[in-house]
């Protein structure tokens, strides 16, 4: 049975936005910590199975402890640069802290993410349920300082639909708009752009 490690982790799912903001947190506390050269980004099209093989058994040079981030590997990669990768893994040393980080939901057949799924930690960002969206509309808007009631919010969730991206935007423009003053639901028809399935209904 193979060993778990705690450093080798899996990002994934609908909600980009959540789990773009997690990765840059990471980014951020671990750059605080131990300095942005001992950060490594590496585009899933332009990985190297070997180097990268060999990369995550080598002790780190200039720091205690390197963050490889690795981007769409899983959605761009071919079975057998997948299986190389994935049969490396064993071998990453705890010095190491590995982020497989994808924008589409991977195939979960895959030679990766199965051994991903063994030895590491998944995390699924998942849209939020209409009740989980209203709360975090309420929390984004008193962070960036937008005036927004309950009713007002939900109006907005359901008007744009679960997407954080178009949320996050809208919420930009709404406070453009409204300039210090509360929003309204008039604001919201005004300026907002309706998601397709509000837009039908």
């Amino acid at each position: 049975m193979a060993q778990t490690k705690s450093n080798i982790f899996l990002f994934y799912g609908e909600d980009s936005y959540s789990s773009l903001q997690k990765l840059k947190f990471w980014k951020q506390e671990f750059a605080k910590k131990y300095g942005e050269d001992a950060i490594e980004e590496i585009e899933g099209k332009a990985l190297n199975p070997a180097d990268f093989t060999t990369n995550i058994q080598a002790t780190p040079f200039l720091s205690e402890k390197r963050l490889t981030i690795v981007k769409d590997f899983l959605s761009q990669s071919d079975p057998e640069e997948q299986k190389q990768v994935a049969e490396g893994l064993d071998k990453t040393i705890e010095e190491c802290l590995i982020v497989f980080y994808e924008n589409e939901i991977p195939d979960k057949r895959t030679s990766l993410f199965k051994k991903i799924s063994q030895i590491g930690q998944l995390e699924e960002f998942s849209l939020f349920s209409p009740q989980e969206l209203l709360k975090w509309i309420l929390s984004e808007a008193k962070t960036r300082d937008i005036k927004i009631n309950t009713e007002e919010a939900a109006y907005l969730s359901q008007h744009i639909g679960p997407d954080l991206w178009t949320v996050s935007n809208e919420l930009e423009k709404l406070k453009l708009f409204a300039n210090g003053a509360p929003v309204s639901k008039a604001m919201i028809d005004a300026i907002c752009t309706p998601s397709l399935v509000s837009s039908i209904f």
